[in-house]
C-alpha cells in the first residue's frame, strides 16, 4: 500500500511556513517607519516647499511637514504659515528611509 498521506501533510505545512515568514517580513517593514519627537526653537520655515527646520539640544534637524500634519499653535489649530522664527516646538515626525517627515507641529 502507497502512503499518500505524508505529501498532503507536507505541503500544508510548507505553505503554513511560507506564510508565517511572508507576514514577519511584511511587519518589519512596516515598523521601519517609526515615530520619533523633538522639542526646540524654529530656525526656519519653507512654506512653499513644506519644510522647517528646528534647533535642539544637541542638533539642527530639517523635516519636510506633511500635507495632512496637524499644527497647533498655542493650543489651536494652526497652519504652517502662522509659525515664527525662534517660536519654540515639538515635532512629532516619522523616519521614512532617509527623510524625516512632521506629522504633529505644536
Amino acid at each position: 500500500m502507497k502512503k499518500i498521506l505524508p505529501c498532503p501533510f507536507v505541503l500544508c505545512l510548507t505553505l503554513v511556513l511560507i506564510g508565517t515568514v511572508l507576514a514577519v517580513n511584511a511587519t518589519e517593514a512596516a515598523s521601519e517607519n517609526r515615530r520619533e519627537v523633538l522639542r526646540g526653537d524654529v530656525v526656519w520655515v519653507d512654506i512653499i516647499g513644506n519644510f522647517i527646520r528646528v534647533k535642539g539640544k544637541k542638533a539642527e534637524e530639517t523635516f519636510q511637514v506633511d500635507s495632512k500634519a496637524r499644527i497647533f499653535i498655542s493650543g489651536r489649530e494652526g497652519k504652517l504659515a502662522d509659525i515664527v522664527k525662534g517660536q519654540g516646538i515639538t515635532v512629532l515626525y516619522e523616519v521614512l528611509g532617509e527623510r524625516k517627515v512632521a506629522v504633529e507641529i505644536r
